[in-house]
């Protein structure tokens, strides 16, 4: 995957491969991970500051509707509000 497109749309520098880093004009870094890449049609990719203390990926796939997709997505949205809550600080 060649990065220069991506520098051009937004940033200073960016790493191709496995690896999804950006520097940003401002210094703040971003890393993440490919997921899928199929030019020209997708790009798919997770993000996040450099420097976060936590991190929470969380993907529930093999749903059978879209009624079952809303109504899982609700739950979790209450579940991990109440984790938020209830979760000790790192140390």
């Amino acid at each position: 995957m060649d990065s220069d497109p991506y520098v051009q749309w937004q940033g200073n520098s960016a790493e191709p491969g496995g690896i999804y880093r950006v520097v940003m004009p401002n210094g703040a870094e971003v890393r993440g991970a490919y997921i899928a890449v199929e030019p020209p049609n997708r790009v798919v990719f997770t993000w996040g500051w450099e420097g976060d203390d936590t991190v929470l990926r969380l993907r529930h796939t093999g749903l059978p509707s879209m009624a079952s997709r809303d109504q899982h997505a609700a739950g979790w949205h209450t579940f991990l509000a109440a984790l938020i809550d209830r979760a000790d600080p790192l140390p």
